[in-house]
């Protein structure tokens, strides 16, 4: 994705609203409510925030994420975008259902085709809100946002860990007054230098609680690791909260004035809701290198795009780049008719030498193919390893979720395939750091992910035969 802004943005992809198992996930069942969406066109919201910024963005999705690929990407709150699209909403309200206005887009897909490549303009919002204004936003939440302020008793986490996350909130915010203050409270405990950044994380032992782990044993974690204990804490304390999975600015370039966001740069963080002024951002990770910072409020000393001014954005912070073009491979048409005239084939009686070499051939396609397969599933580097993995995951039954982690992924894969679980989970782990840690980590997990899929490479193939076998009557 090839993108650019006067300011370092992030690329929303989809809210993570749901808890279960001790993971923050984007819903595997269907949505409650899913608005088409004319190019061009703007949704109809239940709520309206106000000021509210626009911004145009042109953005060039080279390579859209693996299980993601009909997902728009983009900064802020959605707008319009040139693209027919399909707006998911994962609560619904019955306003929402009586009048088809939305009150969020938890994930906004493209169809026809469905398909998020090349190049795309979106207008998105902004709201235009200063601290002060949101220290005096109240707690007078409307009904609907209702789901996003509890935490969930059963199903989740065990309730000596919740009562220890919650006890833990209500010591960091004792001297705050309104939900921006704990809020900020919160994400300045985690960014603090108790916590330390690693892609690759001690492990809780069996049984214990992830987070709570994280939070009162190891405190170091990525941002998943982060944004989790930060929205389970404001949840504990009635504040409504959601987080984000999808994508930092990226590196910029000077010569083309371009931000390139890879898959290294995917993130999640955490937005909480404030009445009359929607949902704000948070950033609660901290990695010590200035990668990710506190989110800023109302800086901005350039006159902004309003809407309530009738703003059409043209000239705001932007993104360009061009759709890569490139044909694929075809077909030609076999020629027509042959030199003798006909147009057909003639069938003829065949002899012994001719069958011994029509099996001979057929032997040597089938060794050829075998040595084919073979070499396809011994792979050399980490990211080979993977792309066979969830190849087949797939064969077998399993596919990779839109907006799921590789974690996510391998914890689903161990419950599924149980007798692979420690391979899985050995691959998964090496993946995160040969893709996303420094670049003098990053080798270090070549080694242990070739040794965990010699073991992991027998049980799939064993799995994906037993799938495709014929069911005998």
């Amino acid at each position: 994705m090839v993108a650019a802004s006067l300011k370092k943005k992030y690329f929303r992809g989809a809210n993570i609203t749901e808890t279960e198992n001790g993971y923050w996930t984007y819903p595997t069942f269907p949505v409650d409510w899913q608005a088409t969406i004319a190019k061009g066109q703007s949704p109809v919201y239940g709520e309206d925030y106000s000021p509210m910024a626009l911004a145009l963005f042109r953005i060039n999705m080279v390579s859209p994420p693996r299980g993601s690929g009909d997902v728009l990407f983009y900064p802020g709150q959605f707008f319009s975008v040139d693209r027919a699209t399909v707006a998911s909403e994962v609560h619904a309200s019955p306003d929402t259902v009586t009048s088809s206005s939305l009150y969020t887009v938890d994930k906004l897909s493209v169809f026809n085709p469905s398909r998020s490549n090349g190049a795309y303009s979106i207008t998105v919002g902004y709201p235009d809100v200063s601290e002060d204004e949101l220290r005096a936003a109240g707690s007078d939440y409307p009904a609907w946002i209702l789901p996003y302020m509890t935490v969930r008793t059963t199903g989740y986490r065990p309730n000596d860990t919740l009562t220890r996350i919650h006890d833990l909130a209500v010591s960091l915010v004792k001297n705050t007054t309104n939900q921006y203050d704990a809020a900020n409270a919160i994400q300045a405990y985690l960014r603090g230098d108790l916590f330390r950044y690693t892609l690759t994380p001690r492990l809780p032992d069996r049984g214990q609680d992830p987070l709570d782990f994280f939070l009162f044993n190891s405190h170091e974690g990525y941002c998943q690791y982060y944004a989790t204990a930060m929205g389970d804490m404001l949840r504990s304390l009635g504040i409504p909260v959601r987080l984000v999975n999808g994508y930092g600015p990226g590196s910029y370039s000077t010569t083309s004035g371009l931000y390139t966001v890879h898959d290294s740069d995917a993130h999640t963080w955490v937005e909480a809701y404030f009445p009359k002024y929607g949902w704000i951002p948070f950033e609660p990770t901290n990695d010590h290198e200035q990668t990710w910072n506190p989110i800023q409020r109302k800086t901005q000393t350039v006159p902004l795009c309003l809407r309530d001014n009738l703003c059409v954005p043209g000239g705001t912070p932007s993104a360009s780049g061009s759709p890569r073009v490139g044909g694929a491979p075809g077909f030609q048409e076999p020629n027509g008719p042959s030199g003798d005239g006909t147009t057909g084939f003639t069938l003829k009686s065949l002899d012994a030498g001719t069958v011994t070499r029509i099996a001979g051939g057929l032997l040597a396609l089938i060794l050829i193919v075998f040595g084919v397969v073979a070499r396809y599933l011994r792979p050399r580097t980490v990211m080979g390893v993977w792309k066979r993995t969830l190849m087949l995951a797939r064969l077998a039954g399993t596919r990779l979720q839109p907006g799921e982690t590789p974690l996510e992924l391998s914890r689903r894969l161990s419950s599924v395939f149980p007798e692979a679980a420690s391979a899985v989970r050995d691959v998964a782990r090496g993946f995160v750091v040969a893709a996303y840690a420094p670049p003098d980590l990053a080798p270090s997990a070549r080694t242990p992910v070739l040794e965990a899929w010699v073991a992991l490479r027998p049980l799939m193939l064993r799995r994906v035969a037993r799938r495709l076998r014929p069911h005998r009557a």
